[in-house]
Parts: structure tokens; sequence; C-alpha cells
């Protein structure tokens, strides 16, 4: 229907690639706890996989705009709200009327897409105030835009952090400190992260007394390759580059490189966080890379994201339970919050997290020895970001942030003969969150599904396209349960606190 007519759903490529992706989900594929011949099958797996999607995804978009005369880029939305971003063109685009060219040689633009749908991108999207860095003769290097204020010192990390609109300081200590610990379980090496291992604890990016001469802490010592510099700087994006190398015992002993870190910290206009694009070079046995976040936030409670929802979490270890805490799980972001503000760390895919007191510390990488001797070892690539927020998560837009982040807007060029801006689904509630549209098992029918994301009791409007006729409530295993009311293209629903709903739409 979407398409036009001009692709078949391709189930049985969809279905293959998801098999894969299952059979990767194996309870030691996925932690970490294989042997190094099953890790050799799984990058294999997951390239298939990729290359498999990424072909659906063009032939359903070349298919989607198409038939028409004027060849347009355009920013396709996969979210249930309207969103805006800045986006990397493709190569060779220049008829975007407001756009910046970046130091690599890309170029950014503004692109604002609607809920489930696309819009033509020709740089007439309007922004507050346009983003600006600038460095004074400490090294430090103070970037803004209409929303934040930020100061990064000479050892890349940030130590100071604002909302402009309350002027309220979101960072008790330097943020974005690089941290090392030894990591030597008792029992089970790749399997077991010991409370011990917080004794051994070893900063890395600090910075020197004015050189670039490496600080040495404990049996490593960290030098700088790049000191934190300005590469872009606005209109629409600052970028500060940052590369650091650790080696064992002393750069003068001519130790081993076990690890380097390059990362971009860049701000757009109108983004709401800070965000760290980070790339390292990991080649150690036993160690345990962390990156902390101290905040000047007072709450005994972090809540962290889970699947269709959040929970929360204490932040002491008063009881023998709560101690046990010291290194726990989420998905795309943990928040900390006091009344009226809070700060929210997202990222892209690692999952490990510890918050104790306002100290919040994201896991990056291990290096166990068994059963893989190779675990870990290679090049890595992860962005993480930091949401300063005022009032609750929920009303401050950190479930969207983190949705955003780990889906960015696609791009298209295309000469589409249909409108230069199209929405097929939409959900007029920020709390629910229209996760999956998917094709019915039976092959009949659309099946979406939606859940509340914010702990509460609430109602929302489904909006489908024009050539939905019915809409039936149904189990997790598409049998229908009961016919929905609607008016219109509009489906009224209501949810509990983080319930799941199911639809089967019935198309003309």
């Amino acid at each position: 229907m979407l398409t036009r007519g001009h692709l078949e759903y391709p189930q049985s490529e969809l279905n293959k690639a998801w098999k894969k992706l299952l059979l990767n989900q194996f309870h030691d594929v996925l932690p970490g706890t294989s042997i190094q011949t099953v890790y050799e099958d799984v990058h294999q797996y997951y390239k298939e996989i990729a290359d498999s999607c990424n072909d659906v995804i063009e032939r359903a978009l070349a298919a989607l705009l198409t038939g028409g005369q004027s060849e347009n880029v355009y920013a396709i939305n996969t979210l249930s709200w309207t969103r805006r971003e800045v986006v990397t063109l493709p190569n060779g685009e220049n008829r975007v009327s407001t756009s910046q060219t970046l130091l690599d040689g890309s170029t950014v633009a503004l692109a604002e897409a609607p809920s489930f749908g696309y819009a033509v991108i020709d740089g007439r999207t309007q922004h507050s105030q346009s983003v600006a860095a600038s460095q004074n003769e400490s090294g430090e290097i103070t970037v803004e835009n209409g929303i934040l204020r930020a100061i990064i010192d000479a050892g890349g990390r940030v130590v100071s952090l604002k909302v402009k609109a309350a002027e309220k300081e979101f960072i008790e200590a330097p943020a974005n400190q690089f941290v090392l610990f030894d990591d030597v379980p008792l029992y089970w090496d790749a399997w077991d992260v010991m409370d011990y291992h917080l004794e051994t604890r070893q900063p890395l990016n600090c910075t020197s007394t004015g050189e670039d001469k490496p600080r040495v802490a404990g049996q490593f010592a960290c030098g700088f390759d790049v000191r934190p510099r300005i590469v872009d700087n606005g209109p629409l994006r600052v970028c500060v580059e940052l590369k650091f190398s650790v080696k064992s015992q002393t750069l003068q002993d001519g130790g081993d490189v076990i690890c380097s870190i390059h990362q971009t910290i860049s701000l757009d206009v109108d983004q709401p966080y800070l965000k760290f694009s980070t790339k390292a070079s990991w080649k150690t046995a036993h160690k345990f890379l962390k990156v902390e976040f101290p905040l000047n936030i007072h709450t005994d409670r972090a809540s962290y994201d889970i699947q269709f929802g959040y929970l929360d979490r204490p932040t002491h270890g008063n009881t023998s339970w709560d101690s046990a805490k010291y290194e726990v799980c989420a998905h795309k972001w943990v928040d900390c919050s006091e009344f009226g503000f809070g700060v929210a760390l997202l990222n892209d895919c690692k999952h490990g997290h510890s918050v104790r007191g306002g100290n919040v510390s994201l896991s990056l990488l291990r290096s166990p020895k068994n059963p893989d001797s190779s675990a870990d070892v290679g090049l890595h690539e992860f962005t993480y970001a930091l949401m300063p927020h005022r009032g609750p998560f929920q009303s401050a837009g950190v479930v969207q942030a983190a949705y955003e982040l780990n889906c960015p807007l696609l791009l298209q060029r295309a000469a589409s003969g249909g409108e230069l801006l199209c929405s097929f689904f939409g959900v007029d509630n920020p709390a629910v969150i229209l996760d999956t549209i998917k094709k019915s098992e039976d092959g009949h029918r659309l099946v979406v599904r939606l859940y509340e994301s914010y702990g509460g009791e609430t109602a929302a409007t489904l909006t489908v396209p024009a050539g939905v006729v019915k809409a039936t409530k149904c189990d997790l295993l598409e049998r229908p349960i009961c016919d929905l009311q609607m008016d219109g293209c509009r489906v009224p629903l209501h949810f509990r606190a983080f319930e799941i709903q199911s639809l089967l739409l019935n198309l003309s």
C-alpha cells in the first residue's frame, strides 16, 4: 500500500534475516561468553543481516519515492513524532540553501520530517540561535547553542554544563572522565565482574601542568596525540576533536599501547544534548574501561531504560541487595533527577551502567581471556550523549532523544511523483510510542505495536493511513481480541502504565 504497488513485501528476506538475528541472541553469544570461532561466524551473520536489511531499505525507499521529474533529497523519519536534526547530505549534494561544510569535506543541513513519513530537505527549516565554539588561552573550549552551554577542558573533560534557561550547573566534577580498572574475576573470566575491581580505579584523560607530557597513573601512562581542538564551528554544528593513547608502564619506557581513543564532541543547533562520538583501539588483557560523569544531582534512585518501559534502582549500597547493584543493565538511557532538574546519559550500543551517589558511569570495553582469548580486541565505534534537563525526564523528552540518537533520519535522493511531505502514522501523545509496524503473519493485514513509556495511565489517538478500514486489538500472537472504534483515520486508545497494545489494521 505505502509503496503504491511498486514493491512486493520482502517476507522471505526479512524472515531469513530475523532468524539469523535470533540465533545470535543465544545466551552465550549475546554477552560475549562464547569461544573465538563462534564469533567468527557471528560477525559474518551480522554482516549478512545488515547487507540484506540495507538492501530491503534501499528498495523500499526507491519504491516509495518514485515517479517524479525533479530530483530532491528526502529525510525519512521512522519514529512516531515529528523531528528535526542536523543530517549529513549525500556526496555531491549542493542544492540546499542553508548548509555547513565540515572539515572532513562532508556537508550537513537541518532537516525536519513528520512522524513515520518523509519530507524534502530544502534548507528552509528554521532554527533558533546558531551553535558556536571558542577556546581560551588555557585550552578550555566553550560550546553553546540556544539550549546548552558546555565548557571542555584540555583533557577533553566537561567541567561545566548548563541549560541556558535555568543557569543551573549540572556537573559536580570533570565529566567524560575515562577510567581504567583491573578486571580479574575469581573463576568465570568472561562471565563475572567482581565488586573489588572498583578499588583499582585509574583516571586517564586528565590535564597535565600545561605540557603534553604523559600523565602516569599507576602502571599506565596517558599521553595526548591531539589536545582538544575546535575543528568545526557552526552555524549548524560545532565539533571538538581529541586523541589520546594509554601505554603500559610509561611512555618513556616504550611500553605497548593498550588503548587509543579518538573522540569527537559535538553540539548541533537546537540539540538538547552534548554528543560524544568515539573510536577506540583496544588491545589489552583483564582491563575494564569506563567513562564517568559526576553530576550535581541529589537523588537516591536512578531510572534505567528497558524494552517498553523503564525501572528505578537505588544509587546507594545501604543493603546487601543494593550494594550488589554496582554494575547494572540498561538499554538506551539512564537518568538521574531531583525535583526540577535532571541529567540523562544516552548511548547507542553500551548496556553496562553504574550510578553511585551522583556519579554515573558507562561501561565501554572489557578484555577477558577465557573462553575467547581475543575478546573485544580490535577497533570499536560507539556514541553516548549527556542531556541535562529541567523537570522530570518524561516531560523533558529523554525517551524521544534516546530513540533519535539510535534511529537517525534516513536520507534518500529521489525524483518523487508524490507529495514533498507525507506522514503515514502518528500518535498525539508523547507518552505513547509507536514502536513496530509489520505485515501480519497471515499476510493480509498490518500489525502496529504501541506502548506507554512514561509509567502512567493515559489516552492517545493513533492516526493511520486513509486505506485502513478496520482496527482490531490483538495479542502478541496476532489473535483478535476486540474491534476498535475508528473516527475516520483516527483510532482512540487507552493505556495503563507501561501497557503494550498490538493492533491489526485491515486495508481496503
